[in-house]
């Protein structure tokens, strides 16, 4: 099966040649890494925004640690590993949480109209 640039699912790559299972390996394996550095560090590195910024160092992740959690299947504890456990990182979870659920608790949104709603109006649907 030709390879398809870098879009091979993991279905499509269990059916792939050699050359293409090992191509989805590596992206696979390349898109983890980026996916832990970016919870572990942050998604921008805020010295190319600011360069006088004084905050830590973007720290190396823990390869070891991490390669042991994947030998043994454990992709959650890879990625809990590296999650930020300072106390302003668990208040945005907890806030980015209580907005989702507002989010799937809100009204529906009401139908376009052509005119305004008028006070003492009556919506028809």
């Amino acid at each position: 099966m030709p390879l398809m640039g870098c879009c091979l699912t993991y279905q499509a790559s269990r059916s792939a040649d050699a050359a293409g299972k090992a191509d989805f390996d590596l992206n696979a394996t390349r898109q983890l890494l980026n996916a832990l550095a970016h919870l572990q560090n942050g998604k921008t590195d805020p010295r190319r925004l600011m360069p006088g910024w004084d905050g830590p160092e973007q720290r190396a992740l823990p390869m070891a640690d991490i390669a042991q959690r994947l030998l043994a299947d454990d992709v959650a504890g890879a990625f809990e590993r590296v999650r930020p456990k300072q106390a302003h990182y668990q208040q945005l979870r907890q806030a980015l949480a209580e907005y989702r659920a507002m989010e799937q608790a809100s009204v529906a949104f009401f139908p376009a109209r052509d005119e305004a709603l008028r006070q003492g109006g009556v919506m028809r649907m």
